[in-house]
């Protein structure tokens, strides 16, 4: 990235050095409903977006303009100082969407922020939080993404989300206790980030509230049955465990007693047939089981699960036992996106009453053929 030192911009050029800007949304966002959305927009109305990445320093001139500007989405991600004075102005624009993702500081600046009247404020690169910082946070209505913030006390989370302010993203937070968790929980978000934490304390999911509905909690690489037995607890509906390697049967008795919709290992590389066993009994919908392999024993268990979609994405091979057990699996979806079965499998597999069946892009034609009831839209 060539990085752009200007003391003053006209508009003319702040949109000229978009055009010749890096200008991938998933780079900035991480949901993926999100993405395709603020894409969709962008190719109807790129007169909405400004990519100002290479920008390095901002003048008060420049931020004058830029307050004018009637767009909705900024990028300014390669500042990383900014004046007050450039701030005061910055922060009167009036989009939807601004960007600083490069600030690592905002103690100077952060005394306008209750001027800001977007939706969305972006300080990833901030990793703490003065009380004047987070003072000033809290006067605001906007999300605000800290994507960065390692710490967060919880005097700090009381001046923070005293009033309309909320935070999301708090992926590199390696732990946060249960009286921040409480202060954190009371803006009600429907899907909250917590991807830096290695674990969670036994109260986790008892202090959720009930318009909690998506945790991530894919850091965690170890899940103690200690640390959810209170999950059954939370009225929530979808939990990523995405980074879990190994699943106990005792981890897994608490998690089929959990009355959620979705639940996701995509990364699991070992589970015990106890551990099976109970999860076919849990009630929800999706399952996302990150195994290498499946063996009949397995298959024979899986197949008694009463949900509508499975992904075994991982899983290479499939002996002929297992095969015969899954198809009797009652579910809709069936996700095998690393198997490449033979002509001689796939007559076994269109046997299954599923509807749809994803398999490796590699399948040949031939059990593309055999399979093509499941294919059709």
């Amino acid at each position: 990235m060539t990085f752009l030192y200007a003391n003053s911009h006209s508009l003319q050029d702040l949109q000229r050095i978009s055009q010749q800007s890096h200008q991938d949304i998933s780079r900035y966002f991480e949901d993926k409903t999100v993405c395709q959305l603020l894409q969709w927009e962008q190719q109807q109305f790129p007169e909405y977006f400004l990519f100002l990445d290479t920008l390095k320093d901002l003048s008060v001139s420049t931020a004058k303009t830029l307050q004018k500007w009637r767009g909705k989405y900024l990028f300014l991600n390669g500042i990383s100082q900014m004046s007050s004075e450039t701030a005061a102005h910055l922060l009167q624009w009036r989009g939807s969407t601004l960007m600083l993702n490069g600030l690592r500081n905002i103690d100077n600046i952060a005394l306008h922020f209750r001027q800001w009247r977007g939706s969305y404020l972006g300080l990833d690169g901030v990793t703490s939080l003065s009380a004047e910082s987070a003072a000033r946070i809290g006067e605001t209505s906007s999300v605000i993404s800290v994507n960065g913030l390692q710490t967060l006390p919880a005097h700090i989370a009381q001046l923070v989300l005293r009033k309309e302010a909320r935070l999301i993203h708090l992926n590199a937070l390696k732990t946060l206790d249960d009286a921040s968790l409480k202060i954190l929980v009371q803006k009600k978000h429907t899907t909250m980030h917590f991807n830096g934490f290695k674990s969670i304390s036994p109260q986790f999911f008892t202090i959720l509230v009930v318009q909690n509905r998506t945790i991530y909690l894919n850091g965690i690489e170890d899940l103690p049955h200690t640390q959810i037995k209170s999950l059954p607890d939370w009225s929530g509906k979808e939990l990523y465990l995405d980074q879990v390697k190994t699943l106990s049967a005792k981890s897994a008795l608490y998690l089929s007693h959990w009355h959620g919709t979705k639940l996701s290992f995509k990364n699991l590389q070992f589970v015990d047939l106890a551990a099976i066993e109970h999860l076919q009994r849990w009630q929800g919908n999706t399952l996302i089981l990150g195994v290498p392999k499946i063996n009949a024993a397995v298959a024979n268990i899986l197949q008694k699960w009463s949900g509508y979609t499975l992904y075994l994405n991982n899983v290479k091979t499939i002996p002929t036992q297992a095969l015969q057990y899954l198809v009797k699996w009652n579910g809709n979806e069936l996700y095998l996106q690393s198997w490449v079965p033979s002509p001689s499998q796939a007559q076994i597999l269109k046997k299954w009453n599923g509807n749809r069946l994803y398999l490796s892009p590699q399948t040949s034609p031939q059990v593309v053929q055999i399979l093509q009831r499941f294919m059709d839209e």
